[in-house]
Parts: structure tokens; sequence; C-alpha cells
């Protein structure tokens, strides 16, 4: 392996600023979450379709009942459309 030694000064002096700073901050926990969840709080299970009008993109998928899904792929700019058909109810 070849380390360039540029680049290798510059990673150790990151390393001690990144360590000063650590000692100078207080800690900080970030929790990400999706822009969007769908909890079913049907006694049934679910399939359901999201639709995003202004990318013409259609999401298909299935939902337990009781069960919560994190939606990552929509805009919350966008026009999205939501569609339901519920299972098992025979």
């Amino acid at each position: 392996m070849t380390v360039v030694y540029g680049k290798q000064q510059n990673l150790h002096f990151v390393r001690i600023l990144f360590s000063h700073l650590s000692r100078k901050l207080p800690k900080i926990s970030l929790k990400l979450r999706a822009p969007l969840e769908l909890e079913n709080l049907l006694p049934y299970n679910l399939e359901y379709r999201i639709y995003d009008k202004n990318t013409d993109q259609n999401w298909r998928s299935y939902l337990r009942k009781g069960g919560v899904m994190p939606v990552h792929s929509v805009e919350l700019g966008h026009f999205i459309l939501l569609s339901v058909a519920i299972q098992d109810t025979g």
C-alpha cells in the first residue's frame, strides 16, 4: 500500500482536530426518521400503493396488522396519493 505523505499528514491533522473538538463540545445524539410512516391500526393485513404525481412513480408493498412501515422514497413537497386494499376480510 502506497501512502502519499501529504494525505497522511492531513489525516493526522483531522484526527487531532476532532479529538480536540470532542473534548470541548457537548455530546449530541441524532435520530434520523423517515419523512413518512404508515401504521396499520386495522385488525387486517393490507396492501398499499403510494403514487408520487410529480415524478410519476409508484411504490407498492404489504403491511401486516399492527405494523409500521417507514417510507423513505417520497418527497413531502410533492403531491402524494395513497391507495389501500384490505386483505383477510373473509
